[in-house]
């Protein structure tokens, strides 16, 4: 990577040449005589812009930083020491009493042309913070002291602390925590620097004067068609007005208002093109240039509109993007002593959007101005993107879009090498051998399912562009496996997003789905808020072949019992929905099959639990950030023996054995060995789920460990819990309530209801390009279990909407419970199977069984880890290993 003061303009070869003339005359080595052992490192601040330099980078594994820093106890402060993480550095200690560590390291470093040093840390909860800078003059600088309360872990930001530089050579600096209290702390470091407030980054106006003309032609038509022809462009033109679309248009317009309202800068921003914020430094600078402003949305309304004030501004946007003179911005990028990178995201997004405006603004460039950008596009987006073709995990699936785009851009406007039809479809054969170890063979993600199908999102576009290019029919470009991930997602969130179904109904004419569920406006989605042009294709698709599009919206009649209860052998899921869509529960489990690397943290055996669209029970960690919403909890919904944390994370592979998926008439049976769960202590870990339909879940957990201990059932919810009777609970929520019951026969638990004091939910919303987000609390209901060898816990959750009754539920005998349903079924629970199967005529060796009335009469059985089923005269036996048994009585004739 090249040093950014190479980039920057004659300001930033000023500055730095000071730095290096004024290390010779305090006695510091030069740079390339001072190594990052050297306990004095740097020789001079190492610039990320002319206003900017680094002295220390925690941040950066191989800059060496926790060698350099002392660390000096006082009383009550033990085991104080540095860990390196991949991200920063932590300085970690035990206090035994009220005390104060420090950390301390010696310079000999030129800072007079500096006005301010600036340090990046994370405050430890219940501490007092202090810093300071000493001087060979002899002048010092020490801060006051910071406080910080004690608050939620999750909502403490890295704070930047600014210090006056006091004298012309820093000698010292160091950093104080004092505590009060007893306990292990935590400071997270991330970066020293110095800087001038007063220099920015010095970028020339562009001459946009030779670049932009007022096209002859009135009809401002695309001039490359890497996308749309002149002749799509004309026929959406007529269809803008057109019902349905017209009102899902102007919805999305409404939303894309406050873009258009921004006012127009013509000189190039100082940082711009990924983040929102200052190089990626500061989590909560926000600013108006951001990628909101890059004139996409200015170019592709401009087409509809045929608004030459629109187009013009598009192209002067798109004059300012090959401006800018380097188009990663981040902050941990543009320096010269470390080798880290922001990866390929700014590259890619920054080639995409300039090769598509190349094309919708060809005619209003002149031909030094297409000349200018299409150097742009090759020189810093091609080049450097390059070398994150195959980048881990989803990113190099998501940079091929940028590469083929802007590879089209050039070889379409004759201003870079031709790109033929077999080496188009090479790069498709590039995006595949990223994109397709990302998704199973049945579908489900690698990663976080939102994360998933983000990246299945992204390369909707490059395969099209390809197609296109090449004539080869779409169909014969888009892995089968795709079609599978978005069978998968609908699912999973129980809805196609709109981008999806456009791009399916449409181009890919795909019927296999019963129904791409609601339409609405294409904004509304996560997926389409940070991608205009996402947007914009998807209207494309929409319009382009309307009719596909409508009829894939139009909900059929019922639902498919093979979207009721669906099992994803390859990912770990089973999801289960109610046939009730508004009135049941739907039902997630996690088996947590998983390859280390991702977005998402692999619990084995919980799930998630909803009611119609009200999320009740909520997973431990979050699917993939981006969700709508996340829960922070350090808490399982499943029994844990002595209540500690899984194991997961340590081994790679570590998933549930699914031993059970089934679903028979309307029931639903589930049963996962997640032993693997825990290293060590647990022998034998087995959940068992029934569900039947619509608000019936039945939960038998049976642990046997290799020491005696105790466990804990825990219950996160996002509404209270109110007590009922012993053993028993509920949470009410907006629409609905759900009822908690704990049935274990002869055992006596303890129980407790709380709001927890360490959980919530950080609800995310955007609206209007805003991110908008707030805490919600979350509720605990805890079960504990006595030491013991073997635990069994069995939990029965009911559910009622605002018109439902709640089933009736009735303690027959040690061990066996009934459920009274609203359909006019009898559910009778035999919690220990065989032991009480005899009072129904039952007959069967296995540990948990059910019996279904319906009108006085026995309707079916069902028995687990059994090898005999027999009712009455009927009679089934399993093979050699005991399994899963059930008898259908009333289909005997």
């Amino acid at each position: 990577m090249k040093s950014s003061a190479k980039r920057f303009k004659l300001s930033g070869f000023l500055v730095c040449a000071v730095f290096i003339v004024a290390a010779d005359l305090y006695g510091g080595k030069p740079y390339h005589e001072r190594e990052l052992s050297d306990p004095l490192w740097p020789a001079f601040p190492q610039m990320v812009s002319p206003g900017e330099g680094i002295i220390e980078a925690f941040w950066a594994p191989n800059a060496l930083a926790q060698n350099r820093w002392e660390i000096v106890e006082s009383e009550g402060v033990e085991q104080a020491r540095f860990e390196r993480f991949w991200d920063r550095v932590e300085l970690q200690w035990t206090a035994t009493e009220a005390g104060k560590v420090r950390m301390q390291r010696p310079y000999e470093l030129f800072v007079g042309d500096f006005s301010e040093a600036v340090l990046r840390v994370m405050q430890p909860e219940g501490t007092r913070l202090s810093y300071g800078l000493s001087f060979e003059e002899g002048e010092v600088y020490q801060s006051s002291e910071v406080v910080l309360d004690r608050t939620p872990r999750e909502s403490r930001p890295h704070i930047e602390h600014a210090m006056p530089i006091k004298g012309k050579q820093l000698n010292q600096a160091w950093i104080d925590v004092t505590v009060d209290e007893p306990g292990d702390y935590v400071l997270t470091l991330r970066w020293l620097m110095l800087r001038r407030p007063d220099v920015g980054l010095v970028v020339d106006h562009p001459d946009y004067e030779r670049y932009i003309q007022r096209p002859d032609n009135p009809d401002y038509l695309p001039g490359l068609g890497l996308i749309l022809s002149g002749e799509d462009i004309k026929a959406l033109r007529k269809m803008v007005a057109a019902e349905p679309y017209a009102d899902l248009l102007q919805k999305d317009l409404t939303r894309f208002g406050e873009w258009l309202g921004l006012d127009f800068d013509p000189q190039p921003p100082a940082y711009f093109t990924y983040s929102n914020s200052r190089y990626g430094r500061l989590a909560n600078e926000a600013f108006k240039s951001n990628r909101a402003d890059n004139g996409l949305l200015e170019g592709l309304l401009g087409q509809l509109k045929k608004d030459p004030e629109l187009m013009e501004r598009a192209a002067h946007k798109l004059i300012r993007l090959a401006a800018i003179p380097d188009w990663e911005e981040g902050f941990t990028v543009n320096n010269s002593f470390v080798d880290w990178h922001h990866s390929g995201f700014s590259y890619n997004f920054v080639t995409l959007f300039s090769a598509l405006l190349l094309d919708w603004c060809w005619d209003w460039l002149t031909p030094d101005g297409r000349q200018f950008v299409a150097e742009a596009i090759r020189v810093k987006g091609l080049e450097p993107l390059e070398r994150f073709r195959f980048q881990y995990a989803n990113q190099g699936t998501r940079f091929h879009k940028g590469l083929l785009l802007g590879k089209l851009a050039l070889s379409k406007g004759g201003l870079g090498a031709p790109l033929s039809h077999t080496q188009v479809l090479a790069e498709i054969d590039s995006l595949n051998k990223g994109f397709l170890p990302q998704m199973n063979e049945d579908g489900t993600f690698i990663e976080g399912v939102s994360y998933g199908a983000g990246t299945a999102i992204s390369t909707l576009l490059t395969y099209y562009a390809a197609a296109r290019a090449t004539g080869v029919d779409i169909r014969d470009l888009v892995p089968e496996r795709l079609i599978r991930s978005a069978h998968f997602n609908v699912a999973y969130t129980g809805e196609m997003l709109p981008m999806w179904a456009a791009f399916l109904a449409g181009p890919m004419k795909e019927d296999s789905f019963s129904a791409y569920y609601y339409p609405t406006p294409l904004f509304d989605h996560a997926e389409t808020i940070n991608l205009p042009e996402t947007w914009f294709f998807g209207l494309h698709w929409i319009w382009m072949d309307g009719k596909a599009y409508a009829d894939a919206y139009r909900q059929k009649e019922g639902v498919p019992d093979d979207e009721l209860f669906q099992f994803f052998p390859d990912g770990g899921w089973i999801i289960s929905r109610s046939d009730l869509p508004d009135r049941g529960f739907n039902l997630k489990v996690e088996s947590g099959f998983w390859r280390q690397g991702g977005h998402t943290y692999p619990t084995k055996g919980q799930f998630e639990l909803s009611w119609g669209e009200e999320n009740f029970f909520l997973t431990k960690e979050p699917t993939g950030y981006g969700d709508s919403q996340q829960i922070q909890s350090r808490d399982y919904n499943l029994f844990t023996p002595s209540g500690r944390n899984q194991d997961a994370l340590l081994k790679e592979g570590r998933g549930a054995e699914t031993l059970l998926a089934r679903s028979v008439n309307g029931i639903d049976f589930i049963e996962m060995d997640f032993a693997s769960a825990w290293l060590e202590g647990v022998q034998k870990g087995i959940r068992r789920m029934v569900y039947i339909r619509p608000n019936i879940i039945l939960i038998d957990d049976q642990f046997q460990l290799s020491q005696q201990a105790g466990g804990i059932q825990h219950w996160n919810s996002r509404y209270p819990f109110q007590k009922l009777a012993e053993g028993s609970f509920k949470s009410t929520g907006e629409s609905a309530a759900i009822k908690v019951s704990v049935l274990s026969a002869g055992e006596s638990y303890e129980t407790e209801y709380r709001r927890s004091d360490r959980d919530h939910i950080d609800r995310i919303r955007n609206e209007y390009r805003q991110l908008i987000s707030s805490l919600a609390p979350v509720y605990e209901l805890d079960v504990q279990t006595p030491e013991s060898l073997e635990h069994r816990i069995q939990t029965l959750i009911t559910g009622q909407g605002d018109k439902e009754r709640m089933p009736e539920i009735r303690q027959v005998d040690q061990g066996i419970v009934e459920l009274k349903g609203n359909d006019g079924r009898r559910v009778f629970i035999l919690l220990n199977g065989k032991d009480s199967a005899g009072k129904f005529g039952l007959q069967t060796d296995g540990n948990l069984a059910l019996v279904i009335h319906r009108e006085g009469r026995p309707e079916s059985a069902y028995a687990f880890n059994a090898s005999y089923l027999s009712l009455g005269d009927r009679r089934v036996e399993a093979g050699i290993d005991p399994e899963f048994l059930y008898l259908d009585i009333q289909s005997r004739e």
